[in-house]
């Protein structure tokens, strides 16, 4: 498994498509931090739970689900703008090959409408 995502997301809460895949892989299993395998799937679960009402709102305010990428893009904003952009970036792209393949969820739509809606940053 690539150390250096086991590094970064011992306290990450939001996990991109290729981290989620390689955590996930039994072959990466005993290579893991302890707790990474529960916090992947935790996500992976908000991600598709919380559509729509009160639920929802909580959970952006919360950052849980999808929506914990706008609480990372806030964290980084405040540490480093190059790491802000690379993040930002790679969120856009995740969302937009979700968009192509028609398989954006509502935590996503939300998430890209977002991000759009702050294209100078």
């Amino acid at each position: 498994m690539n150390s250096e995502i086991a590094g970064r997301n011992m306290v990450k809460a939001a996990f991109f498509k290729y981290e989620i895949s390689e955590i996930l892989d039994p072959e990466n299993i005993n290579d893991q931090p302890i707790g990474l395998r529960e916090r992947v799937e935790s996500f992976v679960r908000d991600c598709t739970g919380a559509a729509d009402g009160e639920m929802d709102i909580s959970f952006q305010e919360n950052g849980r689900g999808y929506y914990a990428h706008l609480h990372e893009l806030d964290r980084l904003g405040g540490i480093s703008q190059e790491d802000y952009r690379e993040y930002r970036e790679q969120l856009l792209s995740e969302l937009k090959e979700a968009e192509e393949n028609n398989a954006m969820t509502h935590q996503m739509k939300v998430v890209f409408s977002d991000l759009l809606s702050n294209k100078d940053e």
